[in-house]
């Protein structure tokens, strides 16, 4: 919320010519490579505690770069196209997912220098397709497509922009919450949203390891198809499918939106995905085909929400004028949970329930 705060009140010539966003996007893009150049060069030297903090500032930078670019698509869709572009991001990003899972069968003899090195340049070619088509579009069609702020609004920000930053700062991340309930409801339960979808994420390597029966193998009506030769490709294997279906739910499930609302939409994904998860813990669904076909379940729920999720949000968001501070807010419902998994999930772990409490709580 920081940066994007500071992206919104971005002046000068810098500003003038790329915009409020593009700058911003550009410092987190670079400071991302740096660090994942240090982590790369680092890792050979195996010193834990450089290791964290290097991931920190892979972290930071990451933060800075995604602050000012999920304002950038705000600034350019019209009110009357959120329900396509929420869609298309949703697609757009599970494919990204997709392609991900799937170079952990490839990357698992490369090494850490190869996947950095596709990291790297994946984040390279992505960052200058977006410089470039966004100066293509041109700086001033923000202003156009943009209402204008009313007095308040610009009161607020003046005032923000007189005193001190910090001393502002906390006034103006509250306000969306102050503003009226739907933001506070909607930041919350996607909180909660995403501490389900981050467990399954993060620990589905280890509930592969654990639970699921060796060897692994995929059969359709008693004939062996194919097999997986190790946990790491099980796991990617369920990611992959879970994604696939993810895709294609989030295709139906934004004509379905127009005709029975997002509403409707999210109380159908978030039942699949409750599903999903009471049956990964049946004693009888731990064969890997079982597994897989549970990953279409709870895929088939979370693409349907992603499809409708963006959308949502811009019709509660409180102001126009500050997309990069409010979406840097609304950005933290997602990233919190990633940060708080791995902790409680660790010590779920330890429990005498072991994995099964984990996913119960996913629920």
């Amino acid at each position: 919320p920081l940066f994007g705060h500071l992206s919104d009140n971005f002046e000068g010539t810098v500003q003038k010519y790329f915009g409020n966003r593009i700058p911003f996007l550009s410092f987190g893009v670079i400071g991302m490579i740096g660090s994942l150049l240090l982590l790369a060069g680092l890792t050979y030297f195996k010193i834990f505690p450089v290791l964290v903090l290097t991931w920190s500032f892979v972290m930071f930078f990451a933060a800075v770069g995604q602050g000012a670019y999920s304002a950038l698509i705000p600034d350019r869709v019209l009110r009357e196209q959120y329900g396509s572009a929420s869609s298309w991001m949703a697609i757009m990003s599970m494919v990204g997912n997709a392609v991900g899972a799937s170079l952990g069968f490839f990357l698992d003899d490369g090494g850490i220098i190869a996947t950095l090195s596709i990291i790297i340049g994946t984040l390279t070619f992505c960052t200058l397709v977006t410089v470039i088509s966004s100066h293509v579009l041109g700086v001033e069609a923000i202003q156009i497509e943009r209402r204008e702020p009313s007095t308040t609004e610009i009161t607020a920000t003046k005032c923000g922009r007189c005193g001190s930053l910090f001393s502002s700062l906390w006034e103006n991340l509250s306000r969306p919450f102050k503003s009226g309930g739907d933001f506070t409801w909607l930041f919350f339960s996607k909180f909660f949203i995403g501490m389900g979808y981050s467990t399954i994420q993060q620990f589905i390597l280890y509930y592969v390891e654990d639970v699921v029966s060796k060897p692994y193998v995929v059969s359709f009506f008693g004939i062996t198809s194919f097999s997986v030769p190790d946990d790491e490709s099980a796991a990617a294997l369920y990611m992959l499918v879970m994604l696939a279906s993810a895709v294609i739910s989030a295709l139906i499930a934004a004509r379905l939106s127009d005709r029975i609302g997002a509403k409707v939409v999210v109380y159908i994904s978030c039942t699949c995905q409750s599903v999903a998860v009471l049956l990964i813990i049946l004693p009888w669904l731990h064969r890997l085909d079982a597994v897989l076909g549970v990953s279409i379940l709870f895929g088939a729920g979370y693409g349907a929400y992603q499809s409708v999720d963006w959308a949502l949000i811009m019709d509660v968001l409180p102001s126009n004028f500050e997309f990069g501070k409010d979406m840097g807010i609304w950005h933290i419902s997602w990233v919190l949970p990633q940060m708080i998994v791995p902790l409680l999930g660790g010590i779920i772990i330890d429990s005498p329930f072991l994995l099964f409490s984990l996913f119960l709580l996913s629920f």
